[in-house]
């Protein structure tokens, strides 16, 4: 329908001509117009931005325009120059999903373990989780949960680091592992214990024991994870009715 790509054409021209202006906010949306570049073909207009005043935005569009073409290679070193020169942005994230998109799991986790650490907004070990297990390498994402420094755990452990944890060793097929590190902290200091327990007691294929745990919990947290378990089992009037209480 040439009709379509004109009316893109269309849209570029404005909102080129906006971003060539810097003329921001409501009068202009730079990545709408990085992402209408992309899906155009436009690749010269979209490496000038995301080379020149608009890298921060355009330089994930860029690099994957440039992976559909076939062009990895080069999308990875545009993104290994902007790390090496420090330049302002976080784009070791941007370069661990490229890696990660090409298989090459040790090279990705290598291009950002170095922010495993960090305290501050730059530290992408959750993402990594994340994607890890995206990808079924769960028990490769648990190693990473280990090893943490001191300082780091103080500021995150609790927080989060813990919960993503035995979600992990839930998936991975060991959850009685890790029900038994839950066990083992004093009571109060693990937040949704019982929720916790009872989802990794169904993971593990103890169900019963998982639905008969959530029955004794108030809130709607524990309604909701009941009625789910009980849907997982057919027994569907029993779940309508756990909400009708």
């Amino acid at each position: 329908m040439p009709w379509v790509r004109c009316g893109g054409c269309e849209a570029i021209r404005l909102l080129g001509a906006d971003v060539a202006a810097r003329r921001y906010g409501p009068e202009n949306n730079v990545e709408f117009y990085t992402e209408l570049l992309a899906r155009n073909g436009r690749i010269e207009e979209l490496r000038d931005l995301a080379t020149g005043t608009q890298t921060s935005t355009a330089a994930a569009p860029y690099v994957k325009a440039l992976e559909d073409l076939g062009r990895a290679g080069e999308a990875e070193a545009y993104l290994r120059d902007l790390i090496a020169a420090k330049y302002p942005g976080w784009y070791d994230s941007v370069l661990m999903g490229l890696l990660m998109r090409q298989g090459r799991f040790d090279e990705a986790i290598a291009a950002v373990e170095h922010t495993f650490d960090d305290l501050y907004d730059g530290n992408l070990l959750q993402s990594t989780l994340i994607v890890l297990a995206d990808q079924g390498l769960h028990d490769r994402a648990i190693a990473h949960t280990e090893g943490r420094s001191p300082e780091f755990l103080a500021e995150n452990e609790a927080y989060w680091l813990r919960s993503n944890r035995w979600w992990l060793m839930g998936e991975a097929g060991r959850a009685r592992e890790a029900i038994e590190e839950i066990e083992a902290l004093p009571t109060g200091e693990a937040d949704d214990r019982e929720l916790t327990i009872a989802w990794l007691l169904a993971q593990d294929g103890c169900v019963e024991q998982a639905i008969a745990r959530l029955r004794r919990l108030p809130g709607k947290q524990a309604a909701t994870d009941l009625a789910e378990l009980l849907i997982g089992q057919t027994r569907f009037a029993e779940a309508v009715a756990v909400h009708s209480e």
